[in-house]
């Protein structure tokens, strides 16, 4: 964030050489800067560092906000197949590394968790903050199948609760979504060519 250019852009004062000298023509100059000064330039780098803090704060639970709706969104979807053949359970997905595991079936190869991981790595550049800023970035997700019973052989009704964390060495960012009823037809996997 760069500030605008102008007379607060400057963390000294700028003199108008003709206030320098007194109605006598004696000089009033006594030192490159005052105690004011000093002063004036301490606020203004507080103020700018506090205000670019605040801003990266709300940029972080942004994208905590926005990583619960891709694990239950449309982007899940060329991974709803893998998951129905598994049974209810969590899903932790280390958006860091890229890689999920299941509670109960172990280790899990999931697109949603590469997507995770690219789209946080694009979102620091753009946002200028350094990937090791972001020392823990993890999505919780819950799922279950059984609320609406189906034949579970052509249409699965996943309901989700989703739990995001991203933490950096000051502060730790959290969001929580849940999603009942999304419906995923196997058929259409099922009757889908091969090759």
């Amino acid at each position: 964030m760069t500030p605008a250019l102008g007379p607060d852009a400057f963390a000294f004062s700028i003199y108008d050489p003709s206030l320098l000298l007194s109605p006598y023509g004696q000089s009033l100059w006594k030192a490159p800067f005052s105690p004011h000064d000093v002063l004036h330039c301490v606020q203004y780098e507080a103020h700018y560092l506090l205000a670019w803090r605040r801003m990266r704060r709300k940029v972080i639970q942004n994208y905590a906000d926005v990583l619960c709706h891709m694990a239950i969104g449309w982007r899940m979807g060329d991974d709803l197949e893998t998951l129905a053949e598994l049974p209810d359970g969590t899903i932790e997905i280390n958006i860091l590394t890229g890689r999920a595991a299941h509670s109960k079936a172990g280790d899990l190869a999931l697109r949603i968790a590469g997507e995770m991981q690219a789209w946080l790595k694009q979102r620091l550049s753009a946002d200028r903050i350094p990937e090791d800023a972001i020392v823990r970035a993890e999505i919780t997700l819950g799922t279950r199948t059984d609320r609406i019973r189906t034949d579970k052989k052509r249409v699965v009704s996943f309901d989700w609760q989703c739990h995001s964390l991203l933490a950096t060495d000051e502060k730790t960012y959290e969001s929580k979504l849940a999603e009942a009823h999304t419906w995923h037809s196997r058929v259409q996997h099922a009757q889908a060519p091969k090759g």
